[in-house]
């Protein structure tokens, strides 16, 4: 809750003018056999984080970051789940795999109830991811 609550405080911060562009990453599928699951992300400057976290609701992430940025990026990671003929358990390991443009790799592990159909997470990244791909442990 402490997370959520300094993520939505960082989103009532001040905008710039001339902002570039949010950051997409092309969607990246992971299949573990009769289930998967497809990961994208959208990314801003932290200080422009106000203008990412409006387009999901603060109780709509199922998991943020305990610490706000200052500098560094902001992303919103969407991962939708594809079960197939599987039946989707109550609650489930996410692992997020993010490749930064310096070509570090960063790892995160969250949980989610299992029955949902999309997953939503803010991370705080020291710079801007250029791929995410997330594993469902179940």
């Amino acid at each position: 809750m402490v997370a959520l609550c300094a993520w939505t405080l960082l989103a009532c911060g001040c905008e710039g003018l001339g902002n570039p562009a949010v950051i997409v990453t092309p969607p990246t599928a992971w299949n573990a056999g009769s289930y998967g699951a497809v990961t994208t992300t959208r990314s801003v400057p932290a200080e422009r984080s106000s203008e990412l976290l409006r387009t999901v609701p603060a109780m709509a992430l199922d998991y943020a970051d305990a610490v706000a940025p200052r500098d560094g990026f902001v992303a919103l990671v969407t991962v939708r789940p594809q079960w197939g003929a599987a039946r989707p358990p109550d609650r489930v390991e996410l692992i997020t795999e993010l490749r930064l443009e310096t070509g570090e790799r960063v790892q995160r592990r969250w949980v989610v109830p299992g029955q949902a159909t999309v997953w939503h997470a803010g991370f705080a990244l020291p710079s801007r991811p250029v791929a995410a791909v997330t594993a469902i442990r179940i």
